[in-house]
């Protein structure tokens, strides 16, 4: 008799450039792989626009940063980049000069196969903080995205339609419909839900209290 897992759907809301939501998604990668139980997940990436109307030259993004916190570059990016170390992840902004607008790579996204959506959203961060890529252009997105599922011509296809980033647009405000104001935000079996890239206990937390009290300890 087969073992019916118990089932946990993931949604995860967040933008590309958003660096505590490369945190947040690896810190629930590891803690998802290092569940005691096997368990059905579903994890989806869900739009969610930092700023649409950045061009796709991009800004700098250290003066962003500055005018809106009111703080230096090197106190803002002091705390994502040692959590970003103690996770394994070699962030360093010295490599990321610029901030970029997403739209692009959200609709790769909206039409990613469902079981390897998550896989080219890491790529993204990935490409963006590690490598310090321009994540809005054709070029950077294409191989990405042939990597993990769709043909070069669908690339081309979903970036140049007007209608398919009208969508994105669309699905972004619909994100702002449901109350979320901050990225990442995570939603577990629709139950159970958290703003920011907590701790790992609190992501365990959050799963347990998702699922019966049973199917994990």
């Amino acid at each position: 008799m087969t073992k019916v897992l118990p089932k946990l759907k993931v949604d995860v809301y967040s933008d590309v450039v958003c660096p505590w939501c490369f945190i947040g998604g690896e810190r629930l990668r590891q803690v998802l792989a290092s569940l005691p139980e096997p368990m059905d997940v579903e994890l989806s990436y869900k739009t969610y626009l930092l700023d649409p109307g950045i061009p796709e030259e991009g800004k700098d993004l250290a003066k962003r940063l500055e005018a809106k916190y009111g703080a230096s570059a090197t106190e803002i990016f002091a705390r994502p980049t040692q959590a970003a170390q103690e996770l394994g992840l070699s962030l360093d902004f010295s490599k990321v000069p610029n901030t970029y607008n997403t739209l692009n790579a959200h609709t790769l996204l909206r039409h990613a196969d469902p079981a390897r959506q998550p896989a080219l959203a890491r790529a993204f961060f990935e490409a963006y903080f590690l490598q310090g890529l321009n994540i809005s252009k054709e070029e950077v997105l294409l191989p990405l995205a042939t990597a993990n599922g769709f043909s070069a011509e669908e690339v081309k296809r979903l970036i140049a339609d007007q209608g398919e980033r009208n969508a994105t647009l669309i699905a972004a405000n619909d994100t702002q419909k449901l109350g979320i104001r901050g990225v990442p935000t995570f939603v577990f079996n629709d139950k159970v839900g958290f703003s920011g890239a907590q701790p790992e206990a609190i992501f365990r937390q959050a799963i347990a209290e998702s699922l019966e009290p049973d199917a994990i300890k």
